[in-house]
């Protein structure tokens, strides 16, 4: 099963009639994926240098103390990006999904164990929409975008990977 079924699958019974899934991608709140990454370096160091000044040196020990350094420091990364807010966002779960109907723009939250979508935190009509930026095609990462709206408010975001974005941004 696809990412964009789970998303489709999710939203099954939040659609009106007629109403269906064009397109979707991750997304994050600016700023939440620097926050982890930072985190789960500092974390995988911390780990690994616990890990050797031990009695027990070896490859594995310092592996294994950087793999749980690296997790915990991911795991206070998102901890720290849901604390920080949700700034213009309606909400302040930093893991969202930016999905297209052909009729609404929807913001999604996403669980961070499983990345599912959970709820809906926001929607507008697409008729409210005056543009959709998905970063285009960078090598850095993240990308930053944004979605604006006619009364001067965005959803400003940050995505990973980013499939056809001019396929999706076409309202």
């Amino acid at each position: 099963m696809s990412y964009m079924d789970k998303v489709a699958s999710r939203l099954e019974g939040d659609l009106a009639p007629g109403e269906s899934l064009k397109g979707m991608v991750r997304a994050a709140r600016r700023g939440a994926t620097m926050i982890a990454a930072v985190l789960a370096g500092a974390g995988a160091v911390t780990g690994y240098l616990i890990a050797t000044s031990g009695a027990d040196t070896s490859l594995g020990a310092a592996a294994l103390g950087g793999g749980i350094g690296g997790g915990a420091g991911a795991a206070l990364g998102a901890v720290a990006a849901w604390a920080r807010g949700g700034g213009s966002l309606p909400s302040k779960n930093p893991y969202l999904v930016l999905a297209r109907t052909d009729r609404r723009m929807l913001l999604l939250e996403r669980s961070p164990l499983t990345n599912r979508p959970t709820s809906i935190a926001a929607e507008r009509p697409l008729d409210e929409v005056t543009s959709v930026l998905l970063g285009g095609k960078r090598f850095t990462f993240p990308r930053t975008g944004q979605v604006s709206f006619s009364d001067g408010t965005s959803w400003p975001l940050e995505f990973m990977v980013v499939d056809k974005p001019d396929e999706f941004a076409a309202l």
